[in-house]
């Protein structure tokens, strides 16, 4: 009766060490690949169009001008309080007939608005490469507009969201999409 006594003893111990293992390993693992996930805030589509008209409705940062967003690679920033969280907008003149928009969220730390610096100019040199790049202003990523906003430089590994935008170069409307 004693050693059947011992054997169930032993048995419900090594059960629960088993069970206290699990859960450790279930806990620890749930730990460690969260270090590793990324935080991303996914606006859904909302169904909303901002129409922005680029001669009243763009603030420029000193010393930018509405002159110089005509020209490409330069950009403005605006913010819509009821979209994209009432995070600002980054818009970047592409081409004479495309203007992109970019949440100004960064994809690393989450750092925004005004922490980000917009482009100021195209420009194909190598050592003048960083005018046209959206750097944050927390870590230093850097993010290529003219490549759908992807980070060039880290921390960062994910591009800014990047909403659809049309261009009414006539009526010098921007429509984005939210």
């Amino acid at each position: 009766m004693d050693s059947e006594l011992e054997q169930r003893r032993n048995f419900l111990k090594n059960s629960g060490k088993i069970i206290v293992g699990a859960a450790c390993y279930s806990t620890m693992s749930a730990i460690l690949t969260s270090c590793e996930s990324y935080t991303e805030l996914v606006t859904p589509s909302q169904g909303i169009d901002k129409i922005v008209n680029i001669d009243t409705d763009l603030t420029f940062p000193k010393p930018l001008t509405q002159a110089l967003f005509e020209k490409k690679g330069f950009g403005a920033q605006i913010r819509f309080p009821d979209v994209n969280y009432g995070i600002p907008l980054i818009l970047v003149r592409i081409d004479d007939n495309t203007i992109a928009c970019y949440s100004s969220l960064c994809s690393h730390a989450n750092c925004f608005g005004d922490e980000l610096s917009i482009p100021k100019g195209y420009y194909e040199s190598d050592s003048l490469k960083g005018y046209r790049l959206i750097t944050c202003g927390c870590h230093g990523s850097q993010f290529d507009p003219f490549q759908n906003g992807k980070a060039v430089t880290g921390p960062a590994e994910k591009s800014l969201k990047r909403y659809p935008t049309e261009f009414d170069k006539e009526t010098r409307l921007l429509t984005i999409k939210f």
